[in-house]
């Protein structure tokens, strides 16, 4: 097992905890982890950001953010989404 194949395996390791663990929001764990393989050279910086540019991931971006929206607006309490709570 290469250095670069066994970072990346101890890097998704503790990724894998901290996501388990629940104490560190999904998303910034996973930028760390990111940029933790970038910053210690096991990932190349082109690599690392390219699938940023996929119509995919900006779907996805906009689902997770309208969900997490739409979940606080439906929890209101309120028994029709359409009253306003105050």
């Amino acid at each position: 097992m290469t250095y670069q194949q066994s970072g990346l395996f101890i890097l998704l390791g503790l990724l894998f905890v901290m996501l388990v663990w629940g104490r560190i929001r999904y998303d910034l764990a996973a930028f760390a982890a990111l940029t933790l393989a970038v910053l210690s050279g096991l990932v190349d910086e082109e690599a690392a950001f390219a699938g940023f540019g996929h119509p995919a991931t900006v779907i996805v971006a906009m689902v997770l953010n309208s969900q997490s929206r739409f979940g606080k607006f439906w929890s209101s309490g309120s028994d029709s989404p359409f009253c306003n709570s105050w």
